[in-house]
């Protein structure tokens, strides 16, 4: 696991953060999804 510090979430750059956020791994329609589960068959499920 690791953690970075972002901007306050009043910032612009946060809401940009969230959105490719989102595009990566959330669902299984994202990217991590599709490469690990369905591509590579490392992992059964992503969260």
């Amino acid at each position: 696991m690791a953690a970075y510090r972002t901007p306050s979430f009043k910032t612009r750059d946060s809401k940009i953060l969230d959105m490719i956020s989102s595009y990566l791994s959330d669902g299984k329609s994202s990217v991590l999804y599709k490469k690990v589960v369905d591509t590579k068959k490392i992992a059964l499920a992503s969260s």
